[in-house]
């Protein structure tokens, strides 16, 4: 089965990530079916880690909370308004 994205692993998006706007990197793809649709989740990459005794700091978000440019999220939310 194929599954189209939004983004591939690797991609920057720009999201909200505690209040804030910034661009993270995809680091994997969550894919979860349910009865009637489809859920595309991204691991995003906040920081790595810099010893082997951590790991690196992830956040995931929905698709729909991802974007390419901070003018998309910008006009995102100001259609919402």
């Amino acid at each position: 089965m194929k599954i189209d994205t939004k983004f591939n692993v690797g991609d920057k998006v720009v999201t909200i990530n505690y209040n804030v706007i910034t661009t993270l990197e995809i680091s994997a793809i969550e894919c979860n079916k349910t009865k009637n649709y489809l859920i595309i989740r991204y691991i995003l990459l906040v920081s790595k880690s810099i010893d082997l005794s951590s790991k690196d700091l992830t956040v995931v978000k929905d698709e729909r909370e991802c974007f390419k440019s901070v003018q998309e999220i910008a006009d995102f939310y100001k259609s919402k308004s």
